[in-house]
């Protein structure tokens, strides 16, 4: 079963999906709780914590998962599933499949990667090959770090969050 983490500082966990429902307990920040079910407009997650099961809203939960990432496809992924993004509730569309989150991020990376490359291209482009003029910048881990610290700064702008702010 899938394992969610509490974001909030307090999670109240309710008898039905909805704000109406009858609070039957609450969790604690950073409480580790796994996934029943989810609700039919993928507000609210069924979750169990001991013999606590009820109702919380998917807004304070993220993914959980005890392997740490190991590369940068896989801070990504993970920077995309616990991001405002990967919970916010689009007008008329509600949210987005956590998959759907995930994928578009690796290709936002991607892309940003290949506009690096662009940019660079009289001295060959940082991301997948050398760049004789900065060292630093053609190393995997820099490249790495460059997309995780793009994806990051967009992850965190106010209001709906957009992947492509400058």
């Amino acid at each position: 079963m899938p394992q969610f983490k509490v974001t909030a500082s307090s999670l109240n966990v309710r008898q039905t999906p909805s704000l109406q429902g009858v609070i039957i307990g609450a969790l604690a920040e950073n409480n580790i709780v796994e996934q029943l079910d989810t609700s039919e407009d993928q507000k609210w997650l069924k979750v169990q914590k001991d013999a606590l099961v009820g109702w919380s809203s998917q807004k304070y939960l993220t993914p959980f998962t005890l392997n740490a990432p190991t590369g940068s496809l896989d801070q990504i992924i993970q920077i995309a599933s616990s991001s405002a993004i990967a919970t916010y509730n689009w007008p008329e569309r509600g949210i987005a499949p956590r998959g759907y989150t995930k994928g578009m991020a690796l290709v936002f990376a991607r892309v940003y990667c290949k506009l690096l490359d662009d940019l660079l291209s009289s001295g060959r482009g940082i991301c997948g090959r050398r760049d004789k003029r900065d060292h630093l910048l053609a190393t995997p881990n820099r490249r790495a770090a460059l997309s995780t610290e793009k994806f990051q700064r967009s992850s965190r702008t106010s209001g709906p969050p957009h992947l492509l702010t400058p």
